[in-house]
């Protein structure tokens, strides 16, 4: 299966599960002074946040799939899905920035306390993401002229203690990634919860 299909497939998946509320005739609509699932119009807010989780889900594909190939002795692959990753993450963040000037920040006042701590958690796992994996793509550029990346014997040896931190970089920027995905996964049902 080609890179491609492997994240087409991914995204109709994770669409067809993101749409079963809608599915189900669950829509967030306004009536007075409070919210209800209804046949109404669903909150532009729960809908971004949905392609987030989405897009996350995505990016933890692609790392775990680039390091699967970096382990089947495949360097060039694995640069290829990170840096796809790397700019699938790029691309939230200007989303994110769009959301918070045309939608605004989410109401905390009416989340649970477990609820917001949970949502602290998911952003300092994304932080942790977002900083492992610019360190380990900064690093993980310099190894690209080595035999490390190239297996050219005839190309110099890469550095080991260059090898060594790109290493624990990429690995903290995928644990933060999955950590990063599991606590989204909560606070998007806390989100849906909080429509009744």
């Amino acid at each position: 299966m080609t890179i491609r299909a492997a994240v087409l497939r991914t995204f109709c998946v994770l669409s067809a599960l993101c749409s079963l509320p809608h599915g189900l005739g669950m829509r967030l609509g306004g009536q007075g002074g409070g919210q209800e699932l209804t046949t109404g119009s669903v909150d532009p807010k729960v809908l971004f946040w949905t392609g987030a989780f989405i897009n996350m889900s995505v990016v933890v594909g692609l790392a775990i799939f680039g390091v699967k190939q970096l382990r089947d002795g495949f360097p060039s692959r694995h640069r290829s899905l990170m840096i796809t990753a790397s700019l699938l993450v790029v691309g939230f963040i200007i989303a994110y920035v769009l959301k918070l000037v045309f939608l605004g920040r989410e109401d905390l006042s009416v989340w649970s306390q477990a609820a917001v701590w949970t949502l602290r958690f998911h952003e300092t796992c994304v932080l942790t993401m977002v900083v492992g994996g610019a360190l380990a793509l900064r690093w993980g550029s310099q190894l690209c002229a080595t035999r490390s990346f190239t297996l050219n014997p005839d190309d110099p040896e890469a550095d080991p203690a260059l090898v060594n931190r790109h290493r624990r970089a990429g690995r903290t920027a995928v644990i933060g990634a999955v950590l990063g995905l599991l606590s989204s996964g909560f606070v998007l049902m806390g989100m849906y919860a909080r429509l009744s």
